[in-house]
């Protein structure tokens, strides 16, 4: 059965783009640092929020197109065509249900805090990887903005690649 993954950077503060919107903040930390290769070698399906998918979309070519990529949106699809990416309006627990059965490989909730916010909110994250980086943003978006209910994960490992602490949880038995 697939699991769902989190895997994301965060500046020291808790932000993941800076006042802009902007992840332009990452360059100096490149993500063949952080085994990102073999995490999206994992990785069947990609889900993401529209405005995660519309930054993927400025840097160029798409660069999943050896995943599927479900995009979460409450307007209408881009008038852009990409094999293997489809957009979804509804209820997160339901596409998390569906994927869980279907899904070839892992699903990662690539973000941005909302999707993610979604998902842990569903219940839906089994595993998180948080790659905290220092750098201080004072202003942006929040990785876990307007979470309400506690999450149920323990914490598993703790390195410093870089510079940057890599902090890796597993949701606890029985925790929603």
């Amino acid at each position: 059965m697939p699991t769902f993954k989190v895997y994301i950077a965060t500046s020291e503060d808790g932000y993941i783009t800076d006042a802009e919107g902007s992840v332009d903040w990452l360059h100096p930390y490149p993500a063949d640092s952080f085994g990102f290769e073999e995490f999206i070698g994992s990785i069947s399906v990609i889900v993401m929020g529209r405005k995660s998918f519309d930054q993927v979309m400025e840097f160029g070519e798409w660069p999943f197109e050896d995943q599927q990529a479900i995009v979460l949106t409450s307007g209408g699809e881009p008038p852009v065509e990409i094999p293997n990416v489809k957009f979804y309006k509804g209820d997160v627990g339901h596409l998390a249900e569906v994927l869980r059965q279907n899904a070839k490989g892992d699903v990662w909730v690539f973000g941005g805090g909302d999707a993610i916010r979604q998902f842990l909110e569903a219940g839906q994250i089994d595993s998180m990887e948080l790659y905290v980086v220092p750098e201080v943003l004072g202003s942006g978006i929040e990785l876990f903005a307007g979470r309400q209910d506690p999450a149920n994960f323990s914490h598993v490992e703790e390195t410093c690649p870089l510079n940057v602490v890599k902090r890796t949880y597993t949701r606890t038995q029985g925790g929603k």
